[in-house]
């Protein structure tokens, strides 16, 4: 019986269940659609579970229960896809791709309702979100924590990680803000975009920041960098602006290394040495953790507010 002989014997049916099997080429009809353009909502089911469920609709034993759509809503079409740059050695290459063009109603074609193209379109955002940040074997891996806006200098960033040689040397920012779209543009304008990744917001910076090889932070003016102190409590070897209080944190050549703000080729350049002498870079990574378990701990911090509190003026 074809799908309108079978509208025409519904007999009151609020809806049609259609055994469908594999085809010649073996796709396995999954069809959900209506009620319009037809009169009734249909659901195609394979031969097995159509015939239990006839058996059960029959002897009065057992039960179903589904659901239909409620209404039909027409949508844009429109394809999504995911790619990422040439892999090395022996990884794979990953495309993903999906489409969410509406609803095909007619069951002689293969088309999926629009519930599947959308689960479809979900799993390829998703995969894209998990698998952005993945990145090939064996990088040098240049990154930030901050806010994109002025304050930390995203396209001075960028201009210093472009002075840096070597191909297998990537950018990473963890951070979000105003300034996010100039700092994407400027990282093709200078030939990083298949090199640098923005991350966005991150409640796991933490677990990000031991995968780094070097911290930079190019801001033109700062407190107290928390991303910093972060950083080298992870063990990072650290290049910054001698901004504000990071001195206080940063001793150049014994800790980290220090260079003017508004300079990205010096920051480059610090960026490339940490890079090329990683004994030295080590070195200074552990020296300035391990200072930073001298001064910052929570109990020089509590004996800092104390002695403000009680109103005196001097710290030693």
């Amino acid at each position: 019986m074809s799908l309108f002989d079978a509208y025409g014997h519904a007999g009151g049916a609020l809806g049609l269940l259609l055994a469908r099997g594999v085809d010649s080429d073996g796709w396995q009809y999954s069809m959900l659609a209506g009620p319009a353009p037809g009169p009734l909502p249909i659901l195609a089911l394979d031969p097995d579970t159509h015939a239990a469920v006839h058996r059960a609709a029959t002897t009065g034993r057992g039960w179903l229960s589904g659901s239909t759509p409620i209404r039909r809503r027409d949508v844009t079409a429109a394809n999504v896809h995911g790619h990422w740059p040439a892999t090395r050695g022996a990884a794979v290459e990953v495309l993903l791709i999906a489409h969410y063009d509406g609803v095909g109603d007619h069951p002689g074609l293969r088309q999926p309702a629009a519930a599947d193209n959308a689960s479809g379109v979900a799993v390829v955002l998703e995969a894209a979100r998990i698998l952005a940040p993945a990145l090939p074997a064996g990088v040098r891996l240049v990154g930030t924590v901050g806010r994109v806006d002025y304050q930390k200098a995203p396209e001075q960033w960028i201009d210093a990680l472009a002075e840096v040689d070597g191909d297998d040397v990537w950018g990473l920012w963890i951070g979000d803000g105003p300034l996010r779209g100039r700092l994407l543009a400027r990282a093709r304008k200078r030939g990083l975009a298949d090199r640098f990744r923005l991350l966005g917001h991150r409640e796991d910076v933490s677990e990000l920041l031991p995968a780094l090889d070097v911290f930079a932070l190019a801001s033109r003016y700062e407190g107290l960098p928390c991303a910093l102190i972060e950083a080298i409590g992870a063990g990072v070897p650290v290049v910054a602006t001698a901004v504000n209080a990071v001195p206080d944190v940063v001793i150049p050549g014994e800790t980290g290394l220090l260079v003017p703000a508004d300079r990205p080729h010096l920051l480059g350049r610090a960026i490339g040495y940490l890079l090329e002498e990683p004994i030295e870079a080590q070195r200074m990574a552990a020296a300035g953790r391990a200072r930073l378990g001298e001064q910052f701990t929570p109990y020089t911090l509590g004996a800092v507010l104390d002695h403000i509190y009680r109103g005196r003026t001097q710290w030693t």
